[in-house]
């Protein structure tokens, strides 16, 4: 799953076909917000199931991702690949710390050595392996003692070494939530990015701005233009007709139109998101696979607009609405100071919710911090902005730039803010100096514990510790789970009266039980002296007790418990058993039970 990527051909979901009236290609990018009823009431039960999905697998690696359930949920390929972009505007996946996989001291130990990284990990291991005895290679039935050799001066085992030196591994990050969506919250994120998709690959846009049109909206399409460096051709304006405005496109080197065309995407974004209503049709011509018309009509300009509330015969008033900002407003933040450990990214991806699309300036990022600088350069930008608010709580935060006629209105402000003066330039100093000092605690990358689901922090724990009581197992899940491997849990097994083990504390279990029965080989090794040794060598294990561990010893399928009358019972490896040993040793358990 991508992060912020749009759809491409293969994940756009469309119907392209000739119209019998003009003899024209006409292209429908599907919609879920305009489908009929029953098909809206489908899509919203089944993104509700994919929510319950993804929310079970927030702190969970990509590796136990299922991308086949989606598709097998929604029935279509490229809508399920369309609505897993639209999830990820929600949900994101991040690289895990070695502190998060194994006990702190270790970790600690492991920066102090500088091996915290998986590359100075690796780097280390295969400097071993090429030294004698190995001489450059390792057989791979050799490789769980290569590992244990090389983990034991770090106080590694097994598995957590094979775990750090690939943590940096795509199918090892962790998913993290931003925030939990609604069904409307997909649907309209994914009409957007439909839409997006097939206006990139516009060689021509023919806009109709609604008549007679204010001085405001015709400034500020002359300013979009020159910023994105647009050719276009300009209409007479009349007040008994729509304006008409053609902007082209340009096709790149290699001949495809969507290099460019986001910067048409973009253009028509900013000028609904400063004048939502002020276009009441057009059309644009697409070069996708082949030439073909997208009708601009009202549903499909409300989905790239500031306000879907405003679009068909209504629209405000824009006669003293001051002039839009362009992202070069911000073009200068670097330069006048802004810390390196920022990144900034301008004319950021358009923000869609439900109640329209939001068009900030430019994205500053760091470490988790996601911030925002938004224009509001009016009243009603700052309802606009005040109604947006709940939809796209977690996904960002907000530093506003305000002209003084919001200064003026008195109102309290959802953001910190910076009040700017229309026509004159940002100072980029103290837009830089407010967000340093607003943001300049940074929160851990870390989720909290609430925001990890029930089976995230129990998996978290148990790499961790190596072995969860089953009293902590049943308190965070609430119940007890099945026995056998968890799901998701990359080997984590869980053994009644026991609990949650994992496979590194398994591995090190059959260890010390190999190391007992051939340190005294052809004598009689007793479970509790067993059991004694592993509550000396195991950490944890001398929390549940004896009897866990007995049991515990019972569950491993390597090995036979063999009752006596008058002694403890002893342990033998099942290799050792003979057919007939072991059908007397089966009767002996009958009758003890």
């Amino acid at each position: 799953m991508s992060t912020t990527a749009s759809f491409n051909r293969q994940t756009l979901k469309k119907t392209v076909r000739r119209s019998a009236g003009d003899g024209r290609v006409y292209i429908y990018p599907t919609r879920l917000a305009t489908a009929p009823p029953a098909r809206r009431r489908e899509v919203a039960a089944q993104l509700g199931i994919a929510i319950r999905y993804f929310e079970t697998m927030v702190g969970q690696r990509r590796a136990a991702f299922d991308p086949e359930a989606l598709i097998a949920l929604f029935g279509d390929p490229k809508l399920a690949r369309g609505l897993v972009a639209a999830f990820a505007r929600y949900y994101r996946y991040r690289p895990l710390k070695p502190g998060e996989v194994v006990p702190p001291a270790v970790a600690d130990g492991l920066y102090e050595k500088r091996l915290a990284t998986p590359a100075a990990l690796r780097a280390n291991l295969f400097r071993a392996i090429n030294s004698a005895p190995q001489h450059g290679y390792t057989l791979e039935a050799d490789r769980a003692d290569v590992l244990s050799h090389f983990g034991a001066d770090l106080g590694l085992d097994p598995e957590q070494v094979a775990d750090l030196l690939w943590l940096d591994s795509a199918e090892n990050w962790l998913l993290t939530r931003l925030a939990q969506p609604q069904a409307a919250d997909l649907i309209a994120v994914y009409d957007f990015l439909a839409i997006e998709t097939v206006l990139r690959y516009a060689s021509r846009l023919d806009l109709e701005f609604r008549s007679p049109v204010p001085p405001a909206v015709g400034r500020d399409l002359r300013l979009l233009l020159g910023h994105y460096d647009l050719r276009c051709d300009l209409a007479e304006e009349r007040a008994d007709a729509p304006w008409r405005v053609m902007v082209h496109g340009r096709a790149d080197a290699r001949g495809s139109w969507a290099r460019h065309g986001i910067r048409l995407v973009r253009l028509l974004v900013r000028l609904l998101a400063a004048h939502p209503g002020c276009l009441v049709g057009g059309e644009a011509q697409v070069e996708l696979t082949a030439s073909a018309v997208l009708r601009l009509d009202t549903p499909l300009l409300a989905a790239l607009s500031g306000d879907r509330a405003l679009s068909g015969d209504t629209a405000p008033s824009y006669a003293d609405v001051p002039e839009v900002l362009t992202p070069a407003a911000c073009a200068d933040l670097r330069a006048a100071g802004l810390p390196r450990e920022w990144a900034l990214r301008l004319d950021p991806e358009p923000l869609a919710y439900p109640g329209g699309v939001l068009a900030p300036l430019a994205l500053a990022t760091r470490r988790d911090r996601r911030v925002y600088l938004l224009p509001v350069n009016s009243v009603a930008a700052l309802d606009r902005l005040e109604r947006g608010l709940a939809a796209l709580r977690g996904r960002a935060e907000w530093l506003l730039l305000i002209t003084p006629e919001v200064v003026a209105s008195g109102r309290a402000l959802p953001a910190p803010h910076w009040a700017y003066t229309p026509g004159d330039a940002l100072d980029p100093k103290a837009v830089v100096a407010l967000l340093v000092a607003h943001w300049e605690q940074p929160t851990p990358i870390a989720l909290p514990a609430a925001a990890l689901s029930a089976v995230g922090l129990l998996l978290g724990r148990v790499r961790r510790e190596g072995l969860v009581p089953v009293a902590a197992v049943c308190e965070t899940l609430g119940e007890e789970p099945a026995q056998g491997p968890l799901p998701g849990g990359r080997g984590v097994e869980y053994i009644p009266q026991v609990g949650l083990c994992s496979a590194g504390f398994l591995a090190r279990v059959r260890e010390l039980i190999d190391e007992q029965l051939e340190f005294f080989a052809g004598r009689l090794v007793t479970l509790p002296q067993l059991t004694g040794t592993l509550a000396l060598n195991l950490s944890g294990a001398e929390a549940v007790g004896l009897p866990a561990l007995e049991r515990l010893v019972a569950a491993l399928p390597d090995y036979v418990i063999v009752p006596r009358k008058l002694f403890d019972p002893y342990v033998r490896p099942l290799a050792h058993v003979t057919a007939g040993h072991a059908a007397a040793t089966a009767a002996a358990l009958g009758r003890a039970a």
